[in-house]
Order: C-alpha cells, then structure tokens, then sequence
C-alpha cells in the first residue's frame, strides 16, 4: 500500500515537471537577455578597460605602462566571472506547499522555478552544477539541466544531508526555513566546513510576512500538527511579528557566521527579480 501511494505520489510531481521546466526556461532566459552583452568590473581573465586609479586598488592591479603615457595613474581592469562550481538544494517538506490563494505559486513551485532557471543560467556560462542530495557530481555542459530536472522531486527534504562543498563551491539553499535555527546551523556547519561560501535564498508567503487574518480563524498545519482555533487571530499579529523578525534574525546571524548571506523573497513579487539578485550576487565577486 504504501509503496503504490508513493508510485501515485511521484506521477502527481512528476506531470509538472514540463510545465515547471517551461516556465524555468522562460525565466533564465529573461534574466539572460538582460545579461547579454553587458560587463563588470571583477576578478576574471579577459580584458576589460582601463580606468583611472582608486584608493581602494592595490598597487598590483596598476597598470604603469599606460599610467606612463598620461598624467594619470590608470588601473587594468578585467571582466568578472561567475562560480566555478554550484550546488543547488530546495526544500521538499510539507511547508513548501503553502499558498495564502489560489493565484499565488506555492513556496514549492517558485522554489522549483528559481533553482532550475539558476541551473539554467550557470549551465549556459559553463559552469559545473549539481544537485544536492541527488547522487550528482558537478559537470558542466545542457545534459546537466536534464538530469536536474529528473532527479528534482526525489533529492531534498528539511534541510541538505551530509554533503561536504568543496572550498571553491558555492552552495544555494532554497527554502522557507521554518525550522529550528539549531538544525539550520548544524547543516551549515557541515556544508561549510571546507570554507565554501553560499546563499540562502528565503522564500515566504506574503500571509507569513503580514499575517493578516482577522476574527476567528482555524489553522491547519501542512506537517502533521494538531489544528489550532484563535478566536481573534489579530490580537495575536504583534506577537507573531516579533517571534517571526527573531526567527529572520537567528537564521541571518547564522548564515553570517559561516560567511552565507540570507537574500528573502515573496511569492507575490516577480520570479525575474529574484533571479537577478541571485546571479547577480553569485556572479559579482566581493571587493
């Protein structure tokens, strides 16, 4: 019975897969558009421009050839590259199906969106791109987009299992991190541990953020917990506002720790916008 139910459970996923994939595409492509031709300062190899000297240059980037002929000091300047080596992870617990209406994607959906169009846009900038928890090695090249989408509904869960990132990887975890801080540190403290930087890509519901019920209201949980009746669901609004800034809170001091930063997102806001930030953040090196 139970194995016939999980059969059923994974042709459901499964179905959305083309529509999910389509839509991912859709996305990184947008996002490409408004990359292509453009360049930034950064670390890479190809040469860029010259541009005068700053206070915050070192003497190595000068380029005194140039500064020679001038009555300026001039820097050579070289365009940025983005990670080497990515490794992506989604959440795949219950909580990840919430959406406050029916217009709305749920966390799920938009998780999903955002890590195969990131997959997308690194694949296309040859870089080597994994998934978590899904017996994947980093390899570059498009085949790569096909073996993430497969393996998508089965690799995941409430937070990355004991995948050790190599000191050169970036890793980007994606989920509404509703846990418990202590948990989330754990798994960072073992992802990290080699020195591997990353990113916490937090995604709500706008009802999460605002909480904006009001009068009686009858809460259900997604993970198995009791429900629970509030008779004045506003009265309690101030008190969830500051259990929920203390919880953002932990999670961002934690991140921080181990040199990750925490970018938040809400589901009634553009995917495109996020996508953007995200690559952007991975692509521009820090000064």
């Amino acid at each position: 019975m139970a194995v016939a139910a999980s059969r059923t459970e994974a042709d459901r996923l499964a179905a959305g897969l083309p529509a999910i994939r389509i839509a991912a595409d859709r996305l990184a492509a947008t996002v490409m558009y408004g990359f292509h031709g453009r360049r930034q300062a950064g670390a890479g190899d190809e040469f860029w421009q010259f541009r005068t000297y700053q206070s915050f240059d070192t003497s190595a980037a000068v380029d005194w050839r140039q500064s020679a002929k001038r009555d300026r000091v001039f820097v050579r300047q070289r365009e940025w590259q983005v990670t080497r080596t990515a490794w992506l992870w989604h959440d795949r617990s219950p909580s990840m199906d919430y959406r406050s209406h029916r217009q709305l994607p749920s966390k799920r959906e938009r998780a999903e969106i955002i890590l195969l169009a990131l997959a997308n846009l690194l694949l296309a900038g040859d870089e080597a791109v994994a998934l978590m928890d899904a017996n994947m090695r980093p390899r570059a090249g498009r085949s790569v987009l096909d073996a993430i989408t497969e393996r998508l509904h089965i690799a995941g869960g409430d937070l990355p299992s004991a995948t050790l990132l190599p000191a050169d990887a970036t890793g980007i975890l994606i989920s509404d991190f509703l846990m418990a801080p202590a948990a989330l540190e754990t798994a960072l403290k073992r992802l990290a541990s080699a020195g591997a930087q990353g990113h916490l890509i937090a995604i709500s519901d706008p009802a999460e953020e605002a909480f904006p019920f009001q009068g009686r209201i009858r809460f259900e949980g997604l993970e198995a917990e009791e429900p629970y009746l509030l008779e004045q669901a506003d009265e309690v609004a101030a008190a969830y506002t500051r259990r929920r800034s203390e919880h953002r809170r932990q999670i961002t001091d934690i991140a921080g720790r181990f040199g990750w930063r925490v970018i938040h997102h809400l589901t009634d806001t553009p995917a495109e916008r996020l996508l953007l930030t995200i690559y952007s953040t991975i692509a521009m090196p820090a000064r």
